[in-house]
């Protein structure tokens, strides 16, 4: 398996830490870094995320990364970030 972040994932999490840095970069890099590493976990358990009945094109999954929610899928041995946003977001 390999694990790669879509343009728009990568957008999140930037944009993630630039409004936490506003306040606190500690705070912004440490959240951060908990949500790159977060992924990892994927490569040895890649059904470990919530499976998303809405979407009917792709199996899409969600799992919890502190305050964050993580969107991804599988498609040919290849786990595919596609976004990060706050939980509280309505997306």
């Amino acid at each position: 398996m390999q694990l790669k972040w879509t343009k728009q994932a990568l957008s999140d999490v930037v944009g993630i830490y630039n409004h936490l840095a506003a306040e606190d970069k500690f705070v912004a890099t440490r959240i951060v870094q908990s949500l790159t590493i977060a992924p990892v976990r994927f490569l040895d358990q890649p059904q470990l995320g919530e499976i998303l009945a809405w979407c009917d094109v792709q199996e899409i999954r969600l799992i919890q990364v502190g305050q964050y929610d993580m969107l991804y899928t599988i498609a040919d041995r290849v786990i595919y970030v596609l976004g990060v946003w706050h939980a509280d977001d309505n997306r």
